[in-house]
């Protein structure tokens, strides 16, 4: 696949681990990475196919995010993040860490794939560049849209403080 393309983004510091994205992008060096954001770690992103963009608009951060087949997201922890719902929901192949807020979206195999080491990341990109796997993304976009969406979110926010007052 030409112009394969991976995508990170946020603030980058240690929460969100660019060292690891950096030695993943190193592992793959055909793939064009990007990490949309900025901070104090900007320098731990040198691989030669890692394109910083600093902070930018909405409107252009999504355009990039849009281009891109892989959404990776390397966080030591997340709650839901929603850097990860926006790329499900764009259909982009989620790569994230095996963390608990992660682990409550991502369902191995099912609709992205949870990673707990540089090699877990690499093995899935170079397998998505061979055979990209568009069964995960479609039930990954099927899932933004049947459990995460407001309405879903919202009645189960209600469910919860209704029960803690029936206590």
């Amino acid at each position: 696949m030409q112009n394969f393309n991976s995508i990170s983004l946020g603030r980058i510091c240690k929460q969100k681990r660019p060292e690891l994205f950096n030695q993943i992008a190193l592992q793959v060096p055909e793939v064009n990475s990007f990490w949309v954001g900025g901070g104090e770690l900007v320098q731990v992103l040198n691989a030669p196919n890692i394109k910083v963009t600093g902070w930018l608009p909405r409107k252009e951060a999504l355009a990039i995010a849009k281009g891109a087949n892989i959404f990776i997201l390397c966080s030591y922890g997340e709650a839901i993040a929603m850097s990860l719902l926006e790329n499900m929901f764009i259909k982009k192949l989620c790569l994230v860490s095996n963390t608990i807020g992660n682990q409550s979206v991502i369902k191995n195999g099912v609709n992205g794939f949870l990673c707990n080491s540089v090699d877990d990341y690499v093995n899935h990109i170079k397998d998505a560049v061979i055979k990209f796997p568009t069964q995960l993304i479609n039930k990954a976009y099927d899932d933004v849209i049947n459990i995460y969406n407001t309405n879903t979110m919202a009645e189960k926010y209600v469910q919860f403080y209704n029960y803690l007052i029936k206590k």
